[in-house]
């Protein structure tokens, strides 16, 4: 159990930390951590402001930036527009695209097509095709815990090969093996001398909570959307992931 469970990571506790670990690898989660949830999927683009504090960040000493996100890599890709640094390393789909996109699987793609199929004449939904899981956008369905549990059963159908992961309005089919806890123990095992620090939003990022918890970095939850809590520290919003980025660089410009 993680002995900071739920704490509020004011900026005093930050630094205290900080102050413990000469080296830092911060991993960020895309959407509702360090930009806003967003009405369209496709608008959820980093501010100028948001950009240039995420590049500084990745040019200050000892400092190492990933993002790992559900996204698909070529969806993130297209979101940033190259316009972040290109030392921030970047996870896709929940940590199975590092990098570049990930080899198509027909074990993998022949039963989320046919997931498709089985859903392709429900209204008000858009699907997110990924190179290795499917994703349900259903914020504009008119009755979604009906559909939610039409999902279920499907999801029921397909248990042996696919885990389910919600997010906000979103039911994602998923290969079992893959979640962004996998993905950060690959950044930890790049990266062993850095202290990790995860900041996540969602249920999906439990897994890395989970993970950071085991090997006893920080990870710290943006916002309260849920209930389900691994993470051992909390912070309000999105604005406040950029406050502690700040008072991180305004401590590395007094070094």
């Amino acid at each position: 159990m993680n002995v900071y469970k739920q704490m509020k990571l004011d900026e005093k506790l930050f630094l205290e930390i900080l102050n413990k670990h000469p080296k830092i690898l911060f991993i960020f989660d895309y959407d509702g951590t360090i930009t806003e949830l967003v009405r369209d999927h496709n608008e959820a683009k980093l501010t100028n402001d948001e950009t240039a504090i995420l590049n500084k960040l990745s040019k200050a000493p000892n400092t190492k930036v990933s993002i790992v996100t559900g996204r698909a890599l070529d969806n993130l890709k297209f979101l940033l527009a190259n316009r972040l640094d290109e030392s921030i390393l970047l996870y896709g789909t929940h940590g199975a695209e590092a990098g570049k996109a990930v080899t198509d699987d027909e074990k993998v793609r022949k039963p989320l097509e046919e997931i498709r199929d089985l859903l392709k004449e429900e209204k008000n939904i858009f699907f997110e095709d990924k190179p290795i899981s499917l994703t349900v956008h259903y914020k504009d369905h008119h009755d979604k815990n009906d559909l939610i549990f039409r999902l279920e059963k499907v999801a029921e159908i397909y248990s042996e090969l696919f885990r389910v992961q919600q997010g906000h309005q979103v039911f994602e089919f998923l290969p079992k093996h893959i979640n962004k806890g996998l993905a950060i123990s690959d950044l930890h095992s790049k990266f062993k001398d850095f202290y990790p620090i995860f900041f996540g939003d969602d249920l999906t990022d439990n897994f890395g909570f989970k993970v950071i918890n085991q090997i006893n970095g920080l990870s710290v939850q943006v916002g309260e959307r849920i209930s389900e809590r691994e993470a051992g520290y909390l912070i309000g919003k999105v604005e406040d992931t950029y406050k502690l980025i700040n008072l991180y660089l305004k401590k590395q410009e007094r070094q």
